[in-house]
């Protein structure tokens, strides 16, 4: 996990960023980043993807 994001990539498309570079559903503990919405214990995983409108 980075410890932070290039600032092109928008908060909402952190998680698509991370899989394109080959992450995949990541246990946290803190969640600095903000990547655990559902509060499971894992980032990016089926429900921490915002919708796109």
């Amino acid at each position: 996990m980075p410890w932070t994001f290039p600032k092109k990539v928008p908060v909402a498309d952190r998680c698509e960023w991370l899989k394109s570079k080959g992450y995949g559903v990541l246990d946290v503990r803190r969640d600095r980043h903000g990547l655990d919405r559902d509060k499971d214990g894992k980032a990016c995983g089926k429900g921490d993807f915002r919708k796109r409108r």
